[in-house]
């Protein structure tokens, strides 16, 4: 049985069930019911980050750790490496952790831009319309990026996967099984693996400015922690790398 959920719903950043959900949002003063609040009804500080994710407690840059979470919410977290994430893989390697702090960015500055624009939702309503717009984002890139890439346009139009006009309509099928079976999930979907370099680049301004090998830093996060003003290196490494 898989633990984590088949729909393309970026459980990487919120996870695959409630509990983990819980602990990657912040919950600011009891803001979690789905009633209104304005700004008077909050202390300043826990006012502008109504609707957010965790993020560092020593360094907001970053995601929070496992320890802190824990400590936070007197909760015992069963989780491996540094860093607490939708997906338990997000410690993996320095490119994963980079991957998914940069969602969770993405997360907390839709949610400040909607708190601005929506003073008067509450901390559930901001966290829940953040939540579907990233949702959309994320599957934007996957259907309108990186499947054309690895599929091509003509089996994207065969299979009606590709997105369709700017102003086509897409609705939730509840009836559609989005599942996939554990031949292709444990065997052929390995072939991404492939496409990972043994030796990641670090690059700037299209400048290589360090690297380093996948196979020396599993489930190490120092790289990340000791250079979290630079994560922006690890990301346009991995986006210079060429598909044949």
């Amino acid at each position: 049985m898989n633990i984590l959920t088949a729909f393309a719903d970026a459980s990487n950043v919120y996870g695959s069930e409630e509990n983990r959900e819980r602990q990657l949002r912040e919950f600011r003063n009891g803001a979690s019911s789905d009633t209104t609040q304005s700004k008077e009804d909050f202390d300043e500080g826990a006012y502008f980050i109504l609707g957010r994710l965790r993020t560092g407690k020593e360094n907001p840059n970053l995601l929070p750790t496992v320890a802190q979470v824990e400590e936070e919410l007197g909760d015992r977290i069963e989780f491996m490496g540094l860093f607490l994430a939708g997906d338990d893989r997000v410690n993996e390697m320095p490119g994963l952790a980079v991957m998914h702090t940069l969602w969770v960015r993405e997360h907390n500055r839709v949610a400040d831009q909607m708190r601005e624009h929506r003073p008067e939702w509450s901390d559930e309503k901001i966290f829940q319309e953040t939540r579907r717009i990233v949702i959309a984002e994320w599957q934007n890139v996957l259907y309108g990026e990186y499947l054309p890439i690895i599929l091509g346009p003509g089996t994207m139009q065969d299979y009606e996967l590709d997105l369709g006009a700017p102003d086509e309509y897409s609705e939730y099928n509840p009836r559609v099984n989005a599942t996939i079976s554990h031949a292709f999930a444990t065997a052929a979907y390995r072939f991404g693996h492939t496409l990972i370099n043994g030796v990641v680049k670090l690059m700037k301004s299209l400048r290589q400015v360090g690297s380093y090998k996948v196979r020396d830093n599993f489930f190490d996060s120092s790289q990340v922690s000791a250079a979290s003003d630079q994560l922006s290196a690890w990301n346009e490494g991995t986006c210079s790398k060429i598909f044949c």
